[in-house]
């Protein structure tokens, strides 16, 4: 199945990459309000994202939209051990290719301590079906992260329309992140209903 995701995201073309980025970033509202119904009163949401790499759903227009609203958005640092670190975004934030794993990451930035309070992370995925099991690279690093997360928290599945599939439709390992919601350039999808 990851072959023949990639392979079809290999084809999809530039224009509608970018027609995909200005839709997520449309739906962007509506990820602050759920960032927003997470958190405590009183505190900026944390939005922790991801940094598209070539034929990955773009959510950057849609990071700078909540950045913009006062959220607090991070993006990860891979470490050894498929683990990760996170460092505050902005949209003047350098980017380079990580050392640990092959995928855009921060170059520089200022570390981010998580909160022990619920937060929205936005999940990477090559699919994700209507049970809202995910299909991610296959490097276990989001995996792992989630285990970490505080009760509480909500995962948005990042992924193109024709990803999202029926329950049932995605292999699932019993360590697999299960995700809360898909994000499409479509709008938000609640899973697991």
């Amino acid at each position: 199945m990851r072959s023949l995701i990639r392979s079809a995201r290999r084809l999809r073309g530039g224009e509608a990459r970018r027609s995909a980025a200005s839709g997520f970033a449309a739906h962007a509202p509506d990820v602050l309000r759920l960032a927003r119904r997470v958190t405590p009163g009183g505190t900026a949401p944390v939005v922790l994202a991801y940094i598209a790499a070539d034929t990955e759903p773009d959510v950057s227009l849609a990071m700078r939209e909540l950045y913009d609203a006062g959220a607090c958005v991070a993006v990860p640092r891979s470490l050894p051990g498929a683990r990760m670190s996170w460092v505050r975004w902005a949209p003047d934030l350098p980017i380079t290719t990580g050392t640990v794993a092959p995928v855009p990451e921060p170059a520089g930035g200022k570390e981010l301590t998580l909160p022990r309070h619920p937060m929205l992370v936005i999940l990477p995925a090559l699919a994700v079906d209507a049970a809202g099991v995910r299909l991610g690279q296959g490097g276990g690093f989001y995996d792992r992260f989630v285990e970490t997360l505080p009760q509480g928290s909500v995962l948005i599945a990042a992924v193109f329309e024709d990803e999202l599939y029926p329950a049932g439709d995605v292999p699932a390992e019993p360590w697999d992140a299960v995700a809360n919601y898909a994000w499409t350039p479509e709008g938000l999808h609640q899973l697991g209903r």
